[in-house]
C-alpha cells in the first residue's frame, strides 16, 4: 500500500473510532485531510543515529559545531539554513 493510502486509511479508522465513542466524527476530520510528516534535525538524527554528524556537517559544508546542536535541539537553523541543508542532502542522496 502506497504512503498516502496508508495515512488515509489511518486517519479514517481513527475519525470511525472516535465516531462510535462519541457519536460525530471529530472537529479534525474532513474528507480532503492530508497529513504532511516533517523531521526536525534532532528527529532526523534519532530516526537515523548510523549518520556521523560531524561527517555529515563536513560534506554538506557546514560547521560541525552546529550541526551537533542542531541534533541536540539547542540550536534551530532558519528556513534558509534548511532549505541548504535539504538541497545538499538531496545532492548526496543523488550520487552514485
Amino acid at each position: 500500500m502506497k504512503p498516502k493510502k496508508m495515512q488515509r486509511r489511518f486517519l479514517e479508522e481513527q475519525a470511525d473510532f472516535y465516531k462510535q465513542k462519541h457519536g460525530v466524527f471529530p472537529e479534525w476530520y474532513s474528507e480532503d485531510i492530508e497529513v504532511e510528516y516533517r523531521y526536525d534535525f534532532s528527529g532526523f538524527f534519532l530516526a537515523f543515529p548510523f549518520f556521523n554528524v560531524s561527517k555529515f556537517a563536513e560534506e554538506i559544508g557546514i560547521n560541525a559545531s552546529l550541526m551537533r546542536k542542531y541534533k541536540e535541539g539547542l540550536a534551530f537553523a532558519s528556513e534558509k539554513q534548511k532549505a541548504l541543508i535539504q538541497g545538499k542532502f538531496n545532492e548526496i542522496k543523488t550520487k552514485k
